[in-house]
C-alpha cells in the first residue's frame, strides 16, 4: 500500500465536479463522481480491525509512545466503526475496474486527514444517492496520532471495505476535444503535481506521458470528530506509441514554419500555446506551461503532440504522423541552416 504523498499526486475536487483524468495517450478524459460513492466495509473486516486495533492500544499504552487524548479519540473511532460504516450488501453487483487506465484503488479511514489534506477538504457524505452496485477496494485503518498505529486489511472481499456507487458505469469515459489546450495551462496536475480543480494528467515533468499515475483524494468525513475516509487510486498508461515529446524551446520558429509548409493551419492559440489543423489531422505545440513548483520546476519544456491523425485517435497512428512531422522539419532544418 502506498502511503506518504505528502504534497505530490494529490487533488481535491471543487464540490459538485467529478474527478477527471485526462488521458493523453487516448486523448480522452476519466471522469469519477465520487460525491455520489459511498464507503462499506464487511462485518469480518469490522472484527478484524477492532480486535487489532485494541490490541495496538494496549501496546501503545503499556509504551507510554502515545498521548492519552489522541488515545482516546483512536478507541472511540475504532467502536465507533460499524455504526460509521455502511455494512457490504448482499444485493448489489459486484463491479471490476473498467478497462482503461484506471488499475487500483484502496481506501484508509483515520482519525485525521492524511498526506497533506485539512479538514475542510473532507464533505460529509452526500445524503439520499441509490447504491445500485459494489466495487471491491483494498484499504487500512490508519491511526498516525496513536503512534502510527495502522491496521491494514489484506484478506478477500469478505474481508475489506467496498466503494457502493450509484450505478454500473462508475468510469466515465469523454473524448478531449480536439480544437483546445487540454486543461494543464492553469495548474501542473501531472505526476508528481497536485491540483485544487479536481483533475490529473498522465504527463511528466520532462514533458513525456506518465506511465504510472498514484493520486489521493480526500472521499468523505465519516463523523464530526475524528474520522475521515481517503481514497487512492492508480492510473497506468501502457506506453505502445509515442503521441507527445518535447521540444527544445529554440526551435519554436523552426517547428511552427515547418508546420505552415507541411498545410497545417493554426486555428486557435492559447497565450503561447497553438493548435493546428490539416484536415482531419490535429496537432498541439505548446509552449507556455506551469511545471511542479513542489519540484523547482517553473515550467515544463516544450511539447509537440498528435490529437488526432487521419480522422483518428489511435495512438499508432498518431505516433506515426507525429513521427513524420518531426522528420520534415529537422528536413527544413538541415536544409536551411536554422
Amino acid at each position: 500500500m502506498t502511503t506518504g504523498f505528502g504534497t505530490s499526486n494529490i487533488c481535491w475536487v471543487p464540490e459538485g465536479q467529478c474527478f477527471r483524468f485526462i488521458d493523453l495517450l487516448r486523448w480522452t478524459e476519466w471522469r469519477l463522481d465520487l460525491e455520489r460513492w459511498q464507503l462499506a466495509i464487511a462485518p469480518r473486516a469490522v472484527e478484524h480491525l477492532v480486535n487489532t486495533a485494541r490490541h495496538g492500544f494496549n501496546e501503545i499504552r503499556k509504551r507510554g509512545s502515545g498521548p492519552a487524548e489522541a488515545l482516546d479519540r483512536g478507541e472511540h473511532l475504532v467502536e465507533s466503526l460499524e455504526s460509521l460504516i455502511t455494512p457490504t450488501p448482499d444485493d448489489l453487483a459486484d463491479l471490476h475496474l473498467p478497462t482503461g487506465p484506471l488499475s487500483a484503488l484502496w481506501v484508509r479511514v483515520s482519525d485525521v486527514p492524511l498526506e497533506s489534506f485539512f479538514d475542510e477538504d473532507y464533505r460529509p457524505i452526500t445524503e439520499g444517492v441509490e447504491s445500485h452496485a459494489c466495487l471491491p477496494a483494498i484499504g487500512a485503518l490508519s491511526l498516525p496520532e496513536c503512534d502510527e498505529l495502522e491496521v491494514p486489511l489484506v484478506g478477500g472481499v469478505e474481508e475489506n471495505f467496498s466503494v457502493l456507487t450509484p450505478g454500473y458505469d462508475f468510469v466515465a469515459e469523454y473524448p478531449l476535444p480536439l480544437d483546445q489546450i487540454p486543461p494543464i495551462l492553469d495548474e501542473y496536475c501531472g505526476l508528481q503535481g497536485n491540483s485544487n480543480q479536481g483533475k490529473m494528467v498522465n504527463l511528466t515533468c520532462e514533458g513525456r506521458i506518465a506511465g504510472e499515475n498514484p493520486v489521493s483524494l480526500p472521499l468523505h468525513r465519516l463523523d464530526e470528530r475524528a474520522a475521515f475516509a481517503t481514497l487512492y487510486l492508480h492510473f497506468s498508461t501502457a506506453s505502445d506509441a509515442t503521441v507527445l515529446l518535447p521540444l527544445q524551446r529554440g526551435h519554436r520558429r523552426r517547428v511552427e514554419a515547418s508546420l505552415s509548409e507541411q498545410g497545417f493551419e493554426c486555428v486557435r492559440c492559447e497565450g503561447e500555446n497553438r493548435v493546428w489543423r490539416r484536415g482531419q489531422d490535429w496537432v498541439h505545440t505548446i509552449w507556455d506551461a506551469p511545471g511542479p513548483e513542489c519540484e523547482g520546476i517553473a515550467s515544463l519544456p516544450p511539447m509537440i503532440a498528435v490529437a488526432q491523425a487521419e480522422g483518428s485517435r489511435e495512438p499508432a497512428l498518431r505516433e506515426s504522423l507525429l513521427a513524420a512531422i518531426l522528420r520534415t522539419a529537422q528536413g527544413r532544418t538541415a536544409g536551411t541552416g536554422d
